[in-house]
């Protein structure tokens, strides 16, 4: 290779090295895998998942009007989360309201909180939705908040959009294609910013009634759900290119 040829190969491996950094910098995946119980309680003795009564625009446009129906859940890390399913299922227990709330729609949320906030443009979002039957749950929902407040979300109907009583695989790209399964609505505050993303939030709605089942948690209560395999990933993973690499291009 003559010295105008390597030149210009160095200039292009220089670029990919680049544009490799700053592309790598942007497509990691905040560590979050909850994927048995042990992970589920140690995230909340974290402070990382932690229940949630902050109403925002993304639930006003979901349910108008309704923001003093949002009531305190409480949280159960479970070996068993799903009773409708044979075999130990490793998850968390939600469960909210109370029998003054008989006759009631209620909601129930939680929140994941990042320690700092983290750019998702390139994060893929898994987890496992159980909206039991019995319980009358007829709508469950996620999103996301960024550094101001403002919210990214999305929810779906049950069982029009997602069957109760079944485990449901839930994808979302929110810096793509969204989420797998088409949500019944979905709403995006004006400049939202998904590279500061600070909490995720999750949420389900149901009709209180005090002659349904009791949470399988112990909680005493008749509105309830269940969580399951919160997983962050890189949508586009990068291979990093290290200085080592360009190096061994130029080895005689």
């Amino acid at each position: 290779m003559n010295s105008r040829a390597k030149i210009l190969v160095f200039a292009v491996v220089v670029v990919s090295f680049i544009s490799g950094y700053m592309v790598s910098s942007l497509v990691s995946a905040p560590a979050v895998a909850l994927l048995v119980q042990a992970d589920w309680n140690n995230a909340i003795i974290a402070g990382q998942v932690v229940p949630s009564i902050s109403w925002d625009n993304g639930l006003e446009s979901f349910y108008p009007g309704m923001m003093t129906q949002l009531r305190a859940a409480n949280l159960s890390p479970e070996k068993d989360f799903d009773p409708f399913t044979p075999g130990q299922q490793n998850g968390m227990i939600m469960a909210w309201g109370s029998s003054l709330d008989d006759g009631t729609e209620v909601i129930g949320k939680y929140e994941y909180v990042f320690a700092v906030p983290e750019d998702l443009s390139n994060t893929l979002i898994d987890l496992i939705g159980l909206s039991p039957c019995l319980n009358n749950i007829n709508t469950f929902g996620i999103g996301l908040r960024d550094a101001t407040g403002k919210v990214m979300s999305w929810y779906w109907a049950i069982p029009a959009n997602q069957p109760c009583d079944t485990q449901l695989s839930l994808s979302v790209n929110p810096g793509g294609a969204g989420p797998n399964i088409a949500a019944t609505a979905s709403y995006t505050d004006t400049g939202f910013d998904l590279a500061q993303v600070t909490a995720m939030t999750f949420h389900e709605k149901g009709l209180y009634d005090i002659a349904a089942p009791l949470d399988p948690a112990g909680f005493g209560q008749n509105t309830w759900n269940g969580w399951a395999n919160l997983v962050l990933s890189a949508t586009v993973p990068v291979e990093e290119t290290t200085w080592g690499a360009i190096k061994e291009r130029f080895k005689e």
